[in-house]
């Protein structure tokens, strides 16, 4: 539909300064754009909220099949001497991380209970500032939302005993393409390589995620399975393909 006419023109520009996505001062077309940006960036989360499908592959490392010389090059050369790792138990700077990487399903009361039955939060750290993170969740574990994201059909999940779950990774777009993801996935492998009572990581992450994916297999992971979660008007279909059925450690 287009709208022609000095009359026509003058309506929109005083329904949208109506609308108060807009100021009357300042740059009206910079105002315009913006207001544009608002409104496709409202109907595409308007439309996710009718009908969104997701793929998701599963990932799993073996450290059994690992040895020490599978981390010598991590120990010789690190990516980035001013980036550290370190497993946090600091609530606040936990919570505040992910709030500002929008994770705000990760709440106080989550962090408390995944920190207090054993769970470990993995902060990456550059000159001392918080800039990256993951969760390495054990047990029997419980989230919010079900998505392409989460190995199950049910919001709980308990692991096996020798395995682990890798999910909540997250690195600040500032900081991407760097090596960064590389050097804290071997920091990862290795403190785990050395619990004996650890020996599977279970991650699972977009199919679109060629990073995460080719470093994986890079680092004798393997793929797994495939989910495909289906969301019609906020019920959720989910279906699951396992390329081996016994290398699924939860239920």
């Amino acid at each position: 539909m287009v709208l022609c006419g000095k009359y026509s023109c003058t309506l929109i520009i005083f329904v949208v300064l109506k609308s108060g996505f807009i100021s009357s001062g300042g740059d009206l077309m910079a105002d315009l754009i913006t207001f544009k940006s608002k409104v496709i960036s409202k109907l595409s989360r308007f439309k996710n909220k009718i009908y969104r499908k997701e793929l998701g592959v599963i990932l799993s490392y073996s450290l059994e099949d690992f040895n020490e010389d599978s981390f010598y090059l991590y120990d010789k050369k690190r990516y980035n001497k001013q980036v550290t790792f370190k497993k946090s138990d600091d609530m606040k700077e936990i919570l505040s991380f992910f709030e500002k990487m929008g994770k705000y399903s990760i709440s106080f009361n989550t962090v408390e209970k995944w920190l207090s039955e054993g769970s470990d939060c993995w902060l990456i750290y550059y000159n001392d500032i918080v800039i990256g993170g993951t969760w390495v969740l054990k047990g029997e574990v419980t989230i919010t939302q079900l998505t392409e994201h989460w190995l199950s059909k049910n919001k709980k999940v308990i692991f096996d005993r020798d395995s682990v779950y890798r999910g909540y990774t997250i690195i600040d777009d500032n900081y991407r393409g760097q090596g960064i993801y590389q050097s804290f996935n071997h920091c990862l492998l290795k403190h785990y390589y050395d619990k004996e009572s650890i020996n599977k990581i279970i991650l699972i992450t977009r199919a679109s995620n060629a990073s995460v994916i080719s470093t994986t297999m890079k680092n004798n992971g393997k793929l797994i399975g495939i989910v495909e979660v289906r969301n019609i008007l906020g019920w959720i279909y989910r279906k699951e393909f396992f390329i081996n059925r016994k290398e699924k450690r939860w239920s």
